[in-house]
């Protein structure tokens, strides 16, 4: 696990690496403005989805969600360059890293996928990270003003673990645990803000993105004879943030 998470990770270094290089190859030199950004802010990831999974030959679990979002702590940073496209018109280019705190899963299982069967409660945890190459373009007015909008492309690290089952029926029986799993997925961000200049030096700003993390899923239990788990094939959120800009020359 530990080394294909490291060869991921590099790929992804290398992947945003030669974006970075391909900015740089392009746009003049003296053009560019080296520039850093704290990101600070609430993420809200959309989790009530009906998962089914099939355990044994004969055996179908439904876990149905309790709740339809799970709002988290986010914090990333952004390191990247700073230049002009025309009168008004600049454009940012770099790297970014995004962490969430672990997102929470929780609900009851329909036994057989039958509602009645429902005296088991089930809860587990997702921690997400990313890593992006990441483009904002901003309009400035009035010499401090600049609203502005994002994209970014990457890769997505998704631990899903900490799966528990509790019930309070003597007669109910729960399970082995699914077992902790990382996935690593494709990820997008698509966002508007607006960032305000405090001095010649620093900014600061707050903006709205669409994320998704990409999928996510448990590993499997000791109990079961199939591979299939409880899992998302897209995990999008709603990211709240307020970013503290800060040029480095």
């Amino acid at each position: 696990m530990f080394n294909k998470e490291v060869v991921i990770k590099s790929r992804s270094f290398h992947l945003v690496s030669a974006f970075a290089l391909l900015i740089l190859a392009s746009t003049s030199q003296a053009d560019l403005r080296p520039v850093a950004s704290l990101s600070l802010g609430l993420d809200q990831a959309y989790i009530g989805l009906k998962q089914n999974a099939i355990l044994l030959s004969d055996v179908e679990n439904t876990y149905m969600p309790g709740a339809n979002f799970s709002t988290r702590m986010l914090s990333g940073g952004f390191l990247g360059v700073e230049t002009t496209l025309a009168k008004n018109w600049g454009l940012q280019l770099g790297a970014a890293y995004y962490q969430s705190q672990p997102f929470a899963i929780s609900g009851q299982v329909y036994q057989f996928m039958n509602p009645a069967y429902n005296s088991i409660n089930y809860q587990y945890q997702i921690f997400s990270r990313r890593f992006l190459a990441e483009s904002k373009l901003f309009y400035t007015f009035y010499q401090r003003y600049h609203p502005y909008l994002v994209a970014g492309l990457g890769e997505a690290f998704n631990y899903a673990y900490a799966y528990q089952e509790t019930t309070s029926d003597v007669y109910s029986q729960t399970m082995a645990p699914f077992a902790g799993h990382m996935q690593h997925s494709f990820t997008y961000a698509l966002g508007t803000g607006m960032d305000i200049d405090l001095t010649q030096r620093f900014k600061v700003g707050a903006g709205y993105r669409y994320v998704n993390l990409g999928k996510a899923s448990l590993g499997t239990s000791p109990w079961q004879t199939t591979s299939q788990t409880p899992s998302f094939g897209h995990l999008y959120a709603n990211e709240f943030l307020l970013q503290f800009t800060s040029y480095l020359n």
